[in-house]
């Protein structure tokens, strides 16, 4: 069956012009076409510097200085996780979660949706702790409830774990993936480590540098079968040598 399409990326184009009347413009894409499935968590990796966090930005209407067309087939909202979280300090682990939706929706929303989420998260026991009494994958954690609480459609992420050390990052891995097939959402990951690409998705675009084009599009074929595999388990199988070794070899020439 065809999946349906959540984002449809067609002829994108962005550059950037120097600061000098004598520098020339550098060109991040150049007619860029690109689909992109629902329910499915899609990563992208590429050479440092090549445009994936600025296609997020796109993607995400925070930057509209580009040419071509994305049509978004999102019924709700769009969110987005960045690497470094964006908490606020004079608020509680569940006033940073409640932020987003009593902004928009006022002192009515409904708080057992955070309470559900604190405790899936293991977090309800820190709920009243400010951001700086909280380490570095509890303070991620509190970014993702504070993201899955407005129900997204999709999601972005630009490298959310890389900071972590490896067990809170498979840790994170898991809850993520999860919270996304669990509630049948769509995501985006840009990354630059290959095993978690893997890991974590149903499909993986490996971009060139710029201009950026596609060099690969890869269906992960386990991915496809009805019984989900948590990202620790996906590492344990001895398939992702020949996933890996077909990305590192596609980028090598590029790195």
């Amino acid at each position: 069956m065809t999946p349906e399409t959540l984002l449809n990326i067609r002829n994108l184009s962005k550059q950037y012009n120097g600061n000098s009347s004598n520098a020339s413009a550098l060109s991040i894409f150049a007619g860029l076409n690109l689909e992109i499935y629902k329910n499915q968590i899609t990563s992208i990796v590429g050479p440092s510097g090549c445009g994936k966090s600025s296609l997020l930005n796109m993607i995400s209407e925070l930057d509209t200085d580009f040419t071509g067309t994305i049509d978004r087939n999102i019924q709700h909202m769009i969110g987005y996780i960045f690497q470094d979280d964006a908490l606020i300090p004079w608020k509680t682990v569940s006033e940073n979660i409640l932020l987003g939706v009593r902004l928009k929706h006022g002192n009515s929303f409904d708080g057992s949706r955070c309470n559900d989420l604190m405790r899936q998260y293991g977090l309800y026991e820190y709920r009243d702790f400010y951001p700086q009494m909280l380490s570095g994958g509890m303070r991620q954690k509190v970014a993702l409830a504070q993201m899955m609480i407005n129900n997204p459609d999709l999601v972005l992420l630009d490298e959310p774990f890389s900071s972590q050390d490896f067990f809170t990052k498979i840790q994170l891995e898991n809850l993520f993936y999860r919270n996304i097939k669990d509630n049948k959402l769509s995501a985006i990951l840009v990354t630059h480590d290959i095993d978690e690409a893997i890991a974590l998705s149903d499909r993986i675009i490996v971009l060139s540098q710029k201009p950026c084009r596609i060099m690969k599009d890869i269906t992960i074929e386990f991915r496809q079968s009805a019984k989900e595999v948590l990202p620790e388990q996906v590492r344990e199988m001895s398939t992702i040598t020949s996933y890996f070794a077909d990305i590192y070899q596609t980028l090598k020439p590029d790195l």
